[in-house]
């Protein structure tokens, strides 16, 4: 029954025991066949690939070998490949049968209305995020290979498949051409990178993610061309056409966002996918619109099932308590954060929104977005502009960027407030989050009592000072504001977070899972509380441990800062150099530079891999960044290695002087 006879030939067949029962698509990657799996009793897609496409056995190892790798790939935005087999001459792949339309059947030449585009989007992103996360690039991202459920869920198709096909010498600028049409069935998603036959990487995907958006918001490819050397040239040199000039009724930040991901040069693009589904995801239509599936998604683990719903319960209670509060409050009263009202209820009703993301879940995107509506409706909503202004620390902070304009961003967005309403609460724990950040630690307290001397109920004024008192070592007094500011509000998880920290310093290394497991009840994927679980397991050496906590974090988490940054230690202990080589590249170090919390990290990091001149370098750098952990310094077990340096006892010695300097103040 070899493939060259026709596909008729295949109605009917058993391919293995898969029983064929009709063809439902074709490409230049092979023929697709409805087909029944009669082991498992459910029905799958089979895509037969091109006759002499693996030539000898050597090359279907290679094959079955990148298909395991795939198969690994388990999201909800991904078709799923469940095996690979050989018979009668046929190779073909087992897939998850998924009903529904391609986007390119779906589009049509029409553009959609911006909140489809935006769900459609953030789910592509996601989906992306996902299989980035495991070094899987797709390489032929295209309408074609995206298909949309009856219930609107989008799965990306084929993943990896471009390369797995590629013969060997073959250049990277025609692995994609799949199409029957050859070339100009896929080039125009192609990026410049990988038409000139360089390395491919996650940025040429979120190019091609780009021009998809693109053609969904225009209802045109970004790029065209009469010939192949024509519409390859516009790739390589041209601007496309404005999306808004060809459809007025988008917004000109979707227009921003699609033309960083279709810019030239890779470092120019979002450097993640998931960097891009977080700025799809501040887009997001009102509720009555078509969205995306919500940002948090229950493990597949059953054992995190309970404790998904758990944290839905408990954020749709705090969300109804404030509200509550929020609409039997009058004009010129308080919020439930203590901040003072809008006069636009509705305007209240998104800020208390925004706060329940942010408080009860750090749920970063889904704030930002309230936060937005609630600007909407009040231009002068000084609550909820401070709040905003924070978020963009936030985006450092929690771990989802490494570019230091946030930071400048947020103390510019911050001080216009406090212009307006010096007697914002919220502008001044703001504040004094970014002086801990910009290297002014020492301002970062008064900032911060301020804040509580206004409105003693600004949890964040609580929680800059337990950050400060944690950087000065000051484990009990850190410990004491962090308890004062969970009596006020138990589900207030930075404080509880930071409670485990200064449990953790003290050496209660249980105490310290304990606290940061309380935040993960309400919050099961919490990146900070997991990296800090993390973090207490590598203290006292049980790996397995790490491993365990580490994945817990959800895939689309997996290019997050913290938990790159606890990986590579991770992969370092375990003794595989290279893959934690790998994930300390140059992106996380920039990120290590940035974020005061993490610089002891690196200094870990190189001071286990040997690299004693680096390791010392970066301990260095976290003391400018205000880390005084003297004595956690003196019994890291990870930096044992570097302890009898004189430039580490002279760190030391820096960090004692400092001390005595402030305690004569």
């Amino acid at each position: 029954m070899p493939y060259g006879r026709g596909w008729f030939h295949l109605i009917g067949k058993t391919l293995g025991h898969y029983q064929v029962i009709e063809k439902i698509g074709a490409g230049g990657m092979g023929e697709v066949y409805l087909a029944h799996d009669e082991h498992l009793l459910r029905n799958v897609a089979i895509k037969v690939l091109p006759a002499g496409v693996l030539a000898d056995e050597s090359a279907r190892k290679r094959f079955r070998k990148e298909a395991l790798a795939i198969s690994k790939l388990s999201h909800p935005n991904i078709g799923t490949v469940h095996d690979f087999d050989t018979e009668d001459g046929v190779d073909f792949l087992v897939m998850e049968y998924i009903p529904g339309q391609t986007l390119s059947g779906k589009l049509q030449g029409c553009p959609l209305l911006e909140n489809e585009i935006i769900a459609l989007g953030v789910q592509m992103a996601e989906g992306l995020a996902a299989a980035h996360a495991h070094d899987i690039v797709h390489r032929d991202l295209k309408p074609g290979n995206l298909l949309i459920t009856p219930d609107g869920r989008l799965k990306i198709l084929d993943f990896g498949l471009a390369k797995m096909l590629k013969p060997a010498g073959e250049v990277a600028a025609t692995e994609t051409i799949t199409e029957t049409q050859g070339v100009a069935g896929t080039l125009p998603y192609m990026a410049p990178e990988q038409l000139l036959g360089k390395t491919v990487d996650a940025r040429t995907d979120i190019h091609a993610a780009g021009a998809v958006i693109y053609e969904m918001a225009s209802g045109r490819r970004p790029f065209h061309g009469e010939t192949i050397p024509k519409l390859t040239d516009a790739i390589l040199h041209h601007t496309p056409p404005a999306p808004r000039a060809l459809n007025a009724s988008l917004s000109p930040r979707l227009e921003e966002i699609v033309f960083k991901c279709l810019e030239k040069d890779p470092a120019l693009r979002y450097q993640s996918a998931l960097e891009l589904s977080i700025d799809l995801r501040r887009l997001s239509a009102p509720v009555s619109a078509v969205s995306a599936p919500p940002v948090r998604r229950p493990s597949h683990r059953w054992v995190f099932v309970g404790a998904a719903m758990l944290a839905a319960m408990v954020a749709l209670t705090w969300i109804a308590v404030i509200l509550m509060r929020t609409r039997q409050a009058p004009t010129g009263r308080r919020l439930s954060t203590g901040a003072l009202a809008s006069k636009n209820s509705e305007a209240n009703e998104y800020y208390e929104r925004a706060m329940a993301f942010a408080t009860s879940q750090s749920d970063l995107p889904r704030a930002r977005q309230m936060l937005e509506r609630a600007m909407a409706l009040d231009p002068h909503f000084s609550a909820a502009q401070a709040e905003y202004g924070f978020t963009h620390l936030l985006m450092v902070d929690g771990g989802w960027s490494n570019d230091s304009s946030w930071l400048y961003k947020a103390e510019e967005d911050i001080r216009r407030v406090l212009q307006e309403a010096p007697d914002s609460s919220r502008a001044h724990s703001a504040l004094a989050a970014v002086y801990c950040y910009m290297g002014r630690k020492e301002q970062s307290p008064a900032e911060a009592e301020t804040a509580l001397r206004i409105n003693p109920d600004e949890l964040d004024g609580y929680n800059w000072l337990v950050n400060y008192y944690l950087l000065n070592e000051d484990t009990a007094r850190a410990e004491a504001v962090a308890r004062q500011a969970l009596e006020r509000a138990p589900l207030f998880f930075p404080a509880r977070m930071n409670l485990g920290e200064a449990l953790r310093f003290k050496g209660d290394t249980s105490g310290a899972i304990r606290e940061q497991e309380k935040v993960l009840e309400s919050d099961p994927q919490n990146v900070y509380a997991i990296t800090k679980i993390a973090k207490a397991y590598m203290d006292v050496g049980d790996l397995q441990k790490v491993r365990q906590t580490l994945e817990r974090s959800r895939p689309a988490d997996r290019q997050n800062y913290h938990i790159r940054i606890a990986w590579a230690l991770l992969l370092l202990l375990e003794g595989k150099r290279a893959e934690a080589m790998k994930e300390m590249d140059e992106e996380v170090l920039k990120y290590g530079a940035v974020a005061f919390d993490v610089t002891e990290s690196i200094a870990q990091f190189y001071a286990v891999l040997g690299e004693t001149a680096k390791a010392i370098d970066w301990l260095d750098r976290a003391v400018r960044n205000g880390n005084e952990h003297a004595d956690w310094l003196r019994r890291d077990r990870s930096l044992a290695g570097i302890r009898e340096q004189p430039r580490f006892k002279q760190i030391l010695d820096s960090i004692v002087l400092r001390r005595q300097q402030r305690q004569n103040k």
